[in-house]
């Protein structure tokens, strides 16, 4: 909905989620220690929807499980922090 508001437009096409992902880091909504470790979850999202459940392995997913709520945080306090500091916030109006 930033990107929408700020750009007039949306993104499309098959890799809509990693350009609306590169697009939101240049905007400086995020920090950029986080695109590092976002793009390990996208990797993930990927390697999920093209193989099979029994291929999993938790060793390998557990990382990923346990920092969810630590990223999900730092995600929320970045987001905060713009939409309180910018003015073309959709939400001040």
């Amino acid at each position: 909905m930033i990107y929408k508001n700020k750009n007039n437009s949306t993104i499309t096409g098959t890799k809509w989620h990693k350009d609306l992902v590169e697009s939101i880091f240049e905007m400086n909504i995020f920090r950029e220690e986080l695109k590092i470790l976002l793009e390990d979850y996208m990797q993930f999202r990927h390697f999920v929807r093209h193989t099979y459940g029994f291929q999993l392995k938790w060793d390998k997913m557990k990382i990923l499980f346990f920092d969810m709520k630590i990223i999900w945080e730092k995600l929320k306090e970045d987001l905060m922090e713009y939409l309180n500091n910018n003015e073309t916030n959709p939400l001040k109006r």
